[in-house]
């Protein structure tokens, strides 16, 4: 609609029941549920295919490693790294926890490049436009924030306050949700994180995603 190829009032004619579905990463319980699904699933096809019965297993570490991640593509794309994790399976072995980094990293970098190339500009302008002055006044800055903050405030970076050259809301609401989650935990770098998914707002497993991917980029 707001790019003018669908008109708004069939849109408003057809919209009668709307259902909104909760993303993956929101409910990473049900993960290890279609693992077991999807591993069955891929089971039963190549079962079909080759005459003999097959069976898939997965480490607990690798099904706590899939529960931490984000999902972007929600549980489609979680399938069909299933289908592709027993496509490397030989000879009955598990799939490891191993396997599942190689796999989960190589598609958090996928998502680093496509970000970063729409902002590599950008960050390359406002980089390049910092002075040492520059940097001492945000510090100053920051330290003021620190100063006025009530007891349990988290201090954000100044840096969130920037929208960048280039950078669209999406991109800049994901970047604050990192330096977010960044200094929730060292705030509460003394207590659990468990604390500090729960100050955020956040499941213990997405935390634990969102720490990991961020591991995987640097």
């Amino acid at each position: 609609i707001r790019e003018g190829s669908f008109r708004e009032d069939l849109y408003c004619r057809l919209a009668v029941l709307k259902v909104e579905t909760v993303p993956l990463r929101e409910r990473s319980e049900d993960i290890p549920a279609f693992i077991d699904l999807f591993l069955r699933e891929a089971a039963e096809t190549v079962s079909k295919l080759s005459g003999r019965k097959e069976e898939y297993r997965i480490e607990a570490g690798a099904v706590e490693m899939m529960c931490a991640s984000d999902w972007v593509g929600n549980v489609r794309v979680l399938r069909n790294t299933l289908y592709e994790l027993t496509s490397y399976v030989i000879d009955d072995e598990p799939i490891t926890m191993e396997r599942v980094e190689s796999v989960l990293a190589r598609m958090s970098a996928c998502e680093t490049r496509d970000g970063a190339s729409n902002t590599s500009r950008g960050d390359e302008a406002i980089s390049s436009s910092f002075t040492s002055q520059d940097s001492s006044t945000m510090e100053e800055i920051t330290g003021v924030l620190r100063h006025v903050a009530e007891e349990g405030d988290i201090v954000l970076p100044v840096e969130v306050c920037i929208l960048r050259r280039g950078e669209t809301f999406k991109q800049w609401a994901a970047r604050a949700k990192q330096l977010s989650i960044e200094a929730a935990c060292r705030t509460n770098s003394t207590r659990t994180m468990r604390e500090a998914a729960n100050r955020l707002g956040l499941s213990h497993n997405s935390l634990r995603g969102h720490l990991y991917r961020a591991r995987c980029a640097s």
